[in-house]
């Protein structure tokens, strides 16, 4: 049976570690954390001691072609992968942000390979993009390493209102450049919605026979990572309230 390809498009804190943490959950199914990331290092390139899944740069700019057969081969070389590959049966993917695709040297080139390779696509977005850019902020300011560690969960940051348009209408900007590329190259595609299911892990399991033609219970032990309550992680909470209001993003707030 072929492995079927896939890759997890999405932006920061959108909760895409956790869709990848799910899906590796599942025993036939493999999703590297952002293993294409030519201009910044991911905090979960080596999620244990030795396992190195950070593609060379040289190889991303100059030979993509030879990293997304590696990434969507279901026995990549283990000396790269390993331990992250073990026995994947149905599906091998990974995910990548919208500003790491832009960043490529040939960003037509990857789009094609996903439509001439048949790549199924999972869009993962948020609802709320000021929880969303909080969030951001708030793994900035603790200089967060790993999801896993639970520092963000008390932190508490001064939102930006000088900056705050600008950063919200960036964030729908990369989101409709995916959304408009995957439409453009017609690709077979599911979106996933945050708050659709980081309180019901079915909803990411529900896709399971679309993704790879198999079902099952998926799990994780990530800790929650995005802001449930604004009031709780913002210093100038009122202030933000009123700017929010005024930009006509009330429906984005508590």
């Amino acid at each position: 049976m072929s492995v079927q390809p896939f890759v997890i498009l999405s932006q920061p804190r959108t909760g895409s570690t956790l869709i990848c943490s799910l899906l590796n959950s599942h025993p036939d199914i493999r999703a590297i954390v952002e293993p294409i990331n030519p201009d910044t290092h991911g905090h979960h390139m080596r999620p244990l001691p030795g396992s190195i899944t950070l593609l060379p740069q040289d190889k991303i700019h100059n030979d993509l072609r030879w990293c997304l057969d590696l990434l969507f081969d279901g026995k990549p070389n283990k000396d790269l992968f390993n331990p992250l590959w073990k026995n994947v049966n149905s599906a091998a993917g990974f995910k990548i942000m919208a500003h790491q695709i832009q960043g490529l040297a040939n960003e037509e080139f990857f789009w094609n390979e996903l439509k001439s390779r048949k790549v199924k696509v999972i869009l993962a977005f948020r609802y709320n993009i000021l929880k969303q850019y909080v969030s951001d902020l708030i793994t900035l300011a603790t200089g967060q390493s790993a999801c896993w560690k639970g520092a963000i969960k008390t932190a508490k940051v001064v939102v930006p209102t000088s900056s705050l348009k600008m950063a919200l209408d960036n964030i729908n900007a990369q989101k409709l450049y995916l959304i408009n590329k995957v439409a453009e190259y017609d690709l077979d595609k599911v979106r996933l919605r945050y708050e659709d299911y980081c309180d019901d892990f079915s909803k990411v399991a529900n896709i399971l026979p679309w993704l790879a033609n198999t079902s099952g219970i998926l799990t994780t032990k990530l800790h929650r990572q995005n802001p449930v309550n604004l009031k709780d992680r913002v210093y100038n909470y009122d202030e933000l309230v009123a700017y929010a209001t005024a930009l006509g993003f009330k429906n984005l707030l508590d």
